[in-house]
């Protein structure tokens, strides 16, 4: 063999492990990119999930406010029922 094959064989050879390493890696990275967007996915689902609880508790909220002015509403008719208070 001449310099120039010995030369050329271990280029190859490092260019052949250069693109396993490269292989290699960006297998990881695939991995890690598809694991990340099933967190993604699991966190939108979340989301969605605590943004329908909010618009529950605020529903929940209007309701109990209505309930209170209702409540107020019966207590004045009641209060006009009985007439003035003797003290």
């Amino acid at each position: 063999m001449t310099e120039a094959e010995i030369l050329l064989a271990i280029t190859q050879g490092a260019i052949g492990l250069l693109v396993g390493m490269l292989g290699f890696v960006l297998k990881g990275a695939r991995d890690d990119a598809r694991a990340h967007a099933s967190g993604l996915t699991t966190l939108r689902e979340r989301v969605v999930r605590v943004e329908a609880q909010i618009v529950g508790i605020d529903r929940l909220g209007q309701k109990i406010d209505q309930l209170h002015e209702d409540i107020r509403d019966v207590r004045e008719r009641v209060a006009s029922w009985a007439g003035p208070r003797v003290s």
